[in-house]
Parts: C-alpha cells; structure tokens; sequence
C-alpha cells in the first residue's frame, strides 16, 4: 500500500470536517477491513504520514519507507482524539515514551528516526521504494499462502494479549494445523529423515500422495539432490515443486515417471516453464 501523490496520506481533511462534521469516521468499518485482510499488507511510504495517515500505515504488517518520508502524529495540535487506532497501536511499536513525546508534542520525525525506533523496516530511496517492496511481497507470496495467513493470523492475535495468553493461542493454532502440514522435503531435517517419514505416510494411506520441494536461493542450499534421490529411490509419482526452477532436476525425475506440478506466483513465469 502506498499514496498515489505527494504524500504517503496527509490525514483528514480539515475544509471537509469544517462543512460537514459527520464526515470524520467514527465507525470500524475501515479498520475492521484491515484486521480481516488475510493477505500480508506491506506498506510503502513514499512520503509524510500524518496523524490519520499514519494511523492508516500502522494497520501494515510492516513498513518500507522513502529515506525522505516523515512521520507525525497532530491530533493534539488540532484539538482531536485519535480513533483509528494512535494511541494503542503506535505505544505497542515504538514504546510509551516516545509515543507521548511524538503524539503530545505533535514533533514530526524523520524517515532516519522512524527506522531507529522500530517504526519503519527498512529505508529505500524514493526511487527504488517500490520495487524493493514489491521484491519483499513477491518472496511472502511464494510461500504456502494458508500457512502465511495462519501465521499472521496468530501473531496479530497475540499481540493484543499477554505473553501467557499468546503462548496459548499458539499451542491453540499450530498444533492442529502441523498435524494437517503437507509433506515437503525442506521441512526434515535431512534426506534420510525424508526417507523415513516417506515410510511413515505409506503407513497412513494406500492414496497416492505427493512430495513438495521449494527450492530457495541461499549461500548455503539444503542438499536438493539428496532429496529429490530419496524421492526417486522411495517411487513416489508426484513432486510439486515451487520457487526457483526444478529443471536441474528434471532429467532425473522423468526418468522415474515422475510427475512434477511447479507452482507459480505469476502467470509469465508459468508459461516460461510450459515452453
């Protein structure tokens, strides 16, 4: 999410509230939309994030911003209480103090101070902000989406209780959901380990199944070659593959009879693997 002219998002708009004060949002319609979004919301901040706009960023997962962007909080400057979310959220980021210095004084902090106190990421130039975001959010989308959605699910949710009661939530989240967890190569810790849990599922079915293989850019990759042997040696007929290319392993895989389902996140990068 980013602004579209020369402000990431100025706030409310002052001339409007004066000819009409019903217009100032008083309603969660807006910011229940944004707790509902399943998807990871990465904010890009092109510039000034002001009061009601940078309430607005704080509903990001996580934000990027312009090394020329500024951040401020004016509600008491204008003589307005925050509602959409200032003073519990922004505290919960950047601590107590810092929030009642910023919000009380109504001091504007530059893109440099925003970074140092948590607020922002990472800071880009204003150039390449929204290439590096997009670069960020093509690698989350590359993920298993409901596991990502799960786990944003669960982090959102604890951060609104006590540790005690979040490690709950999580004992409540992921135990059932680990129990359900497709089989992938990545996910044991060696090739043998993929060997004997291959074994293990054979015992659980007489249904085909499939093993998963994402293969991610690394200095120091897992042992592809070693997993995709096992796979080989243990007759398993479907791999899907996702992330980086599958074709090193190919040769090998059809040899077996194989069948290999590559996920992709964009249609051009399918239709490069169809030919």
């Amino acid at each position: 999410m980013t602004g579209a002219g020369r402000a990431f998002c100025a706030g409310v708009d002052f001339k409007d509230i004066a000819e009409n004060d019903s217009n100032i949002i008083e309603s969660r319609e807006m910011t229940e939309t944004f707790e509902q979004c399943k998807k990871p919301i990465i904010g890009a901040i092109n510039s000034a994030a002001m009061t009601g706009g940078l309430e607005l960023a704080l509903y990001c997962d996580f934000l990027y911003a312009a090394d020329s962007a500024r951040f401020g909080d004016t509600h008491a400057k204008v003589g307005l209480m925050p509602t959409w979310g200032m003073s519990q959220k922004l505290p919960r980021i950047i601590g107590i103090n810092r929030t009642r210095e910023m919000s009380l004084s109504g001091n504007i902090i530059d893109a440099s101070a925003a970074m140092q106190w948590g607020l922002v990421n990472k800071l880009c130039s204003k150039d390449t902000l929204l290439d590096e975001t997009l670069t960020k959010a093509h690698s989350i989308a590359e993920h298993i989406q409901v596991n990502t959605q799960n786990l944003k699910k669960l982090m959102n949710e604890g951060w609104k209780s006590t540790l005690e009661q979040g490690l709950l939530l999580e004992e409540k989240y992921s135990y059932p959901h680990n129990r359900t967890v497709d089989l992938t190569a990545l996910t044991q810790p060696t090739p043998e380990a993929l060997r004997e849990e291959i074994a293990r599922c054979r015992t659980m079915t007489d249904k085909p199944f499939g093993v998963n293989i994402t293969i991610l850019p690394s200095i120091t990759p897992p042992p592809y070659e070693d997993f995709a042997k096992i796979i080989i040696e243990s007759g398993v007929k479907v791999v899907e593959t996702a992330g980086r290319s599958p074709e090193a392993f190919m040769p090998a895989f059809k040899a077996a009879g194989i069948k290999v389902i590559h996920k992709y996140t964009f249609v051009r990068y399918a239709l490069k693997a169809e030919n």
